[in-house]
């Protein structure tokens, strides 16, 4: 029995990806969005209509003959009272896609741990929906939009 689970796992294992079509992206971008924390101020920070605004990048395995894509996220965000820096893991299937991981958020001379959860949808502009869960504070709920460009880093990918 343990033999049988174990050829069942490597077979598994050399048939779980096809490295011909495949690669490793580098994407850095820019966050533009709108923060419905009750404690955010509704003052426009940029462009006359975000509150809140930020930088990411990630590094991503995109398998195109799957449509499976994992990879790491960074992400620092600024809003007018608060800071939040995103370490996070993060999946997508084709085009729709999400994150999650811990978050730092630095507030009002305060510091404290969250855990993010971000879902999104697209290539290159990706409008997103975030949830921010705070222990001992109000959770932070943000939209908006990644601007973002993949940059290959290795491997190959077919053209559209």
């Amino acid at each position: 029995m343990k033999k049988i689970l174990i050829i069942l796992l490597i077979i598994i294992l050399f048939t779980a990806y096809n490295l011909s079509a495949a690669a490793w992206f580098l994407s850095p971008g820019i966050r533009l969005g709108y923060s419905f924390n009750e404690n955010d101020s509704k003052d426009a920070l940029f462009l006359g209509v975000f509150n809140s605004f930020g930088f990411e990048i990630s590094y991503n395995y995109y398998n195109e003959d799957k449509g499976i894509g994992y990879g790491y996220i960074f992400d620092l965000d600024f809003c007018k009272n608060r800071v939040k820096l995103h370490l996070g893991l993060e999946g997508t299937y084709y085009i729709p896609g999400f994150s999650f991981g811990p978050t730092w958020i630095f507030e009002k001379g305060k510091s404290g741990i969250a855990f993010t959860f971000i879902s999104y949808f697209g290539y290159v502009t990706y409008p997103y929906y975030s949830f921010t869960y705070r222990p001992g504070y109000a959770n932070v709920h943000e939209m908006g939009t990644y601007i973002k460009v993949p940059v290959l880093m290795s491997g190959s990918i077919d053209a559209f």
